[in-house]
């Protein structure tokens, strides 16, 4: 449900990926902090590495203050707030938060992308001789896309977070094939499909205008 600030409640499932980075706000406190997501237990606590850790993990820092974690999934900005648990420090030092309540979510586009289900190549650029890999546009604004592919041959993913890729396809109602240059933004595994989010360099005239 929206509320008045343009945001939205999504229970609280939290989208994280492993690696994805944390951003901490402590309340009562001027310090902003760091960190990456290592992992959680659902509804029971989320672990998280923090950087600069001989300052980070202070308990009296920490402990009885409400901490506000952002963080960027998807183009959406995620936002929740939590209370230490505790540090754990072998094998290395990490840092255990309650499991949030509620999450609020906002969206990051300044370009709001339509659905649609439009073939594409994807050729990875500085890999061409592997050619391109086949693959479906799910949605696209004039600044990005996000693309859907079969499982490869052997679970392996061929794409990495910031490589260049090169896009062609036929888009419904423009005459003739239309290519993108751009770079990948995100990736998300599944059971029968990869999603890869793509930030085009530059903005397209081709996708359809928004009202």
């Amino acid at each position: 449900m929206d509320n008045n600030n343009g945001q939205k409640d999504k229970d609280n499932h939290v989208n994280l990926e492993i690696g994805t980075r944390l951003f901490f706000k402590i309340n009562g406190s001027k310090l902003s902090l760091k960190g990456i997501f290592v992992g959680l237990k659902r509804d029971k606590f989320i672990v998280a590495r923090l950087f600069s850790p001989s300052i980070s993990f202070d308990p009296k820092l920490f402990g009885g203050n409400t901490i506000v974690v952002y963080y960027i999934y998807q183009d959406m900005v995620y936002e929740f707030d939590t209370r230490f648990i505790r540090i754990v420090t072998d094998p290395v030092e990490l840092i255990l938060l309650e499991y949030p309540e509620s999450v609020h979510i906002r969206e990051l586009r300044s370009h709001k992308r339509i659905d649609c289900v439009v073939s594409a190549d994807i050729q990875i650029k500085n890999n061409e001789k592997k050619g391109p890999i086949k693959g479906l546009i799910k949605d696209i604004s004039k600044k990005g896309c996000r693309c859907v592919f079969q499982p490869i041959k052997g679970g392996q993913n061929p794409f990495h977070i910031n490589e260049q890729i090169i896009l062609t396809c036929h888009f419904p109602g423009i005459t003739g094939k239309q290519k993108a240059f751009g770079r990948v933004r995100n990736i998300q595994k599944g059971k029968e499909s990869l999603s890869v989010g793509i930030e085009f360099s530059e903005m397209l005239w081709w996708p359809p205008p928004y009202r």
